[in-house]
């Protein structure tokens, strides 16, 4: 690339606070903790549980501002336009649906269920869209949403043309609930003791519990009951009151906002309840808002949260929530009105919708047969037979429907360093775990195929939120000044950067409003995309042993490479290692992707606030980071990297590998080493499992912390490994080491120069000697039987499975043997799975099967028959 063409990178120009900085965390050096989310990894097909939900509401804490009043709250985030006629605004409901909407809190002895009826009834088809002329249709589905974990809002908002219906016997009738098409949701709850939130200005009694915390309190069912006797107001008074909400000023709404109270001077305040069934509630619109955002391309989301006979309005956005005081929408129901009325004439960014990511079917535009075609060509080619995932249904295992018959989407990726802007054709989004919390990262990644007549052709295109820090930088400038020091083993990238006008708001109102005081500030975060050229397959697809060392070597010279560059990764997981297959050689290569949570190491050394929570995927994380505690600070270093390494062969070989392990067994190891968590000093550390792993290692007892396992010269890698990182851990005091572990031949290695080649090294040595020789490390066919390529090029051909039968075998794990269909759907809490870091487009599918070549074999040669026999290809 010329370097006319490379941004000298002073990182994003910004005055906006880094964040989140937790007050009550230690002072870890640049690099610090946060606990990965519980919810990364789960079954695909399994509805869930309320322990999930509960989850999602302890992890989302902090997050929330609390106190906006409603008609500031209408006023700042759905404003009426100047081109909206007063017409429109001086619409008014009639007396039935104020009468319906005072009447949804649950009489005495009513359940939740009864609130649903009257709440559609009263809003369904009451707002027409000013901009597309169609009716806001309200439904209650009976049906879930399959493609998400079977999840179900009580209440959901559509346009007329999106509104699910399904053709029964007797005509159409209300299908299932359909979060990506979602405008708004609504959450009903039969009470305020459910309410998820706590403000010093909410309206009605405190959101206390029982003891069981389960049944309503005598106070919770004495409001249910007074809810409806409230019907003081006729309707002719609400309808002036919704059209003189409409008519308000902008000075109206302040004057408004100083007679109801604004946050106390003390923002800090206890705005999250901390009751079961608070939690619970937080746990749902959380989840609820983050599939909604995920499932389409959006900036942010709007709901209401219903108690009984209160309500809140609520924003989200990637960044956090802005929630509303409790109000009692039986006294002022114009407020419930006038939400819907003023979202009916947003603009689509003003309703979130990012406008350069299109439906193909909301512009009357189909799938070209080209593209299709590449599509399903790549599916079967590229990915059935060598992905991560299998060319299978989500949830029937039947196979992937033909491209044509998907939703797609097509998306224009802005290059404004290039002055560049080209449009893809993408899968829809598919659910994924990580979608449950709303207040992420939310990196996406999807197959693209270049929208171009001539040079069309299949990319990568990775979409996420990105914090604005004074530390790093826009990840498509990380590639540009990593291509620009030719930083070997790394993706292409053909272009990339921040999307305009797609960033949070929540952070300016961080100091106006109230909040648990988790974090002293909270960033700008920006929307972030780049397109690769560099088309990769999963690492968890190595086939051989020797491939899966040659290719972490390639990733060793990669973070080192980088880090003379000024760039420390920070994040080398299973999930960020891919492998690639050059088109020359048809040599099998690792590269390291993801570079948007890396660290400007310049700008460390800048005086900035120091930040504390730990940078990285937890189940990867150095062992050392992971036990940092407020006495013990920790920075991260380019040796931490090296140590993530080591973790992800130790994942590997362990998850696709054949061993000793029983399915418990191995389910609890991996427990041990990759989600060892627990609280201490209010923050979560771990590395227990980790640092005695190294120990057993260094002393020649792989298979006492990991595996006895078949392919024996990894006992020989792992003694070597441990050896080599546990000088690392000699010098900490409660480390006591027994003297059997002690051993004389410890290499000197410094880990953290990026000069030092022993580990790059070691691992090309060990791939080279690592059976079967006749397979080169990179995947090759050697004919002279000692891993080496022939002389001449033009021998250079692919080994073949027939011959050399793969060590790759996907082991199974299981939490219970004795129930092994539940075991099987639960989920090992803040592992990193490489299954669940998966492209979007390619259903999931935990089956997985060794990467081959169609000109490796012939489907219907007897050469398959010994790699059935190893492994079942099926």
């Amino acid at each position: 690339m010329p370097d006319s063409q490379v941004l000298e990178l002073p990182a994003r120009i910004t005055n906006d606070p880094v964040t989140p900085v937790n007050t009550n965390a230690p002072t870890v050096q640049q690099t610090p903790v946060t606990y990965k989310s519980a919810t990364q990894v789960h079954a695909m097909d399994v509805p869930l549980s309320d322990d999930a939900y509960k989850l999602v509401g302890g992890e989302t804490k902090g997050h929330y501002l609390v106190g906006i009043t409603p008609t500031k709250f209408l006023e700042e985030f759905l404003p009426w336009n100047a081109s909206t006629p007063d017409i429109y605004k001086q619409q008014v409901p009639d007396q039935a649906k104020i009468y319906a909407l005072q009447s949804v809190p649950p009489r005495r002895g009513q359940k939740e269920s009864h609130m649903y009826s009257p709440f559609v009834k009263a809003l369904d088809g009451w707002v027409t869209g000013a901009d597309s002329g169609q009716k806001l249709r309200f439904g209650h589905f009976a049906k879930p949403d399959s493609s998400c974990v079977s999840m179900n809002v009580d209440v959901s908002t559509y346009w007329e043309q999106d509104y699910p219906v399904i053709q029964g016997p007797e005509g159409p009738e209300p299908g299932s609930c359909t979060f990506s098409h979602q405008q708004t949701h609504e959450e009903l709850k039969s009470d305020h003791t459910h309410d998820a939130f706590k403000h010093s200005s909410d309206e009605g009694p405190m959101n206390e519990a029982t003891a069981e915390d389960a049944k309503e309190t005598a106070e919770g069912a004495e409001a249910t009951q007074e809810a409806n006797e409230i019907f003081e107001e006729t309707a002719d008074e609400v309808s002036n009151k919704v059209k003189n909400t409409a008519e308000e000023t902008p000075e109206d709404v302040q004057t408004q906002v100083g007679e109801q109270g604004e946050a106390p001077a003390n923002l800090i305040e206890k705005v999250e309840a901390d009751t079961q069934r608070g939690i619970h509630t937080r746990g749902q619109i959380a989840a609820y808002a983050g599939v909604a955002m995920s499932m389409a391309f959006r900036t942010h989301f709007f709901s209401m949260l219903i108690l009984g006979k209160y309500a809140r309005l609520i924003r989200w956005d990637r960044r956090g929530a802005i929630v509303t005081n409790r109000f009692d929408y039986t006294k002022r129901p114009e407020l419930i009105f006038t939400f819907y009325l003023r979202f009916g004439q947003l603009s689509l960014p003003q309703r979130g919708f990012d406008t350069s990511a299109v439906a193909l079917d909301k512009i009357n535009q189909v799938l070209p047969d080209k593209v299709a075609h590449a599509f399903d060509n790549y599916y079967q080619r590229s990915w059935h037979k060598g992905a991560k995932f299998g060319h299978q249904n989500n949830l029937t295992n039947e196979p992937q429907k033909p491209a044509n018959t998907l939703p797609f989407f097509r998306i224009a990726v802005e290059d404004r360093t290039l002055d560049k802007t080209e449009s893809f054709f993408i899968p829809a989004p598919v659910f994924r775990h990580t979608y449950l919390t709303p207040f992420a990262r939310a990196s996406r990644r999807f197959m693209a195929f270049l929208d171009d007549p001539k040079d069309g052709k299949m990319c990568f295109l990775k979409d996420s939120w990105q914090e604005v820090s004074a530390r790093t930088a826009p990840e498509a400038d990380i590639y540009r000044k990593l291509h620009a020091k030719n930083v070997e083993h790394i993706a292409s990238m053909r272009l990339g950067g921040d999307v305009a006008g797609l960033e949070t708001k929540t952070q300016v109102s961080f100091d106006k409003l109230s909040h648990s005081g988790r974090y002293k500030k909270l960033g700008r975060m920006v929307c972030h995309r780049i397109i690769l050229d560099t088309v990769a397959r999963d690492l968890g697809t190595f086939t051989w042993c020797k491939v899966l060392l040659s290719c972490l070597a390639d990733v060793v010279d990669a973070a080192q490479q980088a880090y003379k560059a000024g760039v420390l990764h920070r994040d080398i997981s299973a999930g960020n290692v891919m492998i690639v297959k050059d088109k020359e050689t048809k040599e099998l290569r690792g590269i390291l992707i993801d570079w948007d949570m890396c660290l400007l190491i310049d700008e460390r050394k800048k005086n900035y606030e120091i930040r504390t929570a730990r940078t990285g995927t937890w189940a990867f994380i150095s062992a050392r980071l992971l036990r940092s505690s407020p006495s013990k600070p920790a920075v991260h270093s380019l040796g931490d990297d090296m140590e993530s390494v080591f973790w992800v062969l130790a994942y590997e070989v362990l998850r696709y590998t054949k061993h000793n392990l029983s399915p418990s067994i191995l389910f609890q190891t991996m427990q041990h080493l990759f989600a060892d968590a627990k609280k201490s000093d209010g923050i979560m550390v771990g590395g227990k499992g980790k640092l005695s792993t190294l120990i057993s290692c260094s002393a020649g007892m792989t298979a006492l912390e990991l595996a006895d396992f078949k392919m024996d010269t990894l006992h020989g890698v792992f003694n070597v490994l441990g050896t080599a990182f546990k000088p690392r851990y000699d010098n900490e005091a409660n480390v006591k080491v027994a003297k059997i572990f002690k051993l004389s031949a410890d290499p000197l290695i410094n880990w953290d120069s990026p000069d030092d080649k022993w580990f790059s090294t070691f691992l090309r040595q060990a791939a080279e000697v690592m059976a079967p020789l006749g397979v080169t490390p990179t995947g090759l066919e050697s004919p002279t039987n000692d891993s080496k390529p022939p002389a001449n090029s033009a021998l250079l051909k692919r080994a073949k499975l027939g011959l050399y039968p793969a060590d790759y075998y996907e082991m199974e794990w299981l939490k219970d043997e004795n129930d092994s269909e539940r075991a099987q759907s639960n989920f090992i809490r803040a592992t990193a799975s490489t299954c669940m870091n998966h492209i979007e487009g390619i259903s999931y599918s935990t089956s997985k099967r060794p990467y081959v070549d169609d000109d490796v074999y012939d489907a219907g040669s007897e050469e398959r028959a010994p790699a059935k026999k190893h492994r079942p290809m099926s």
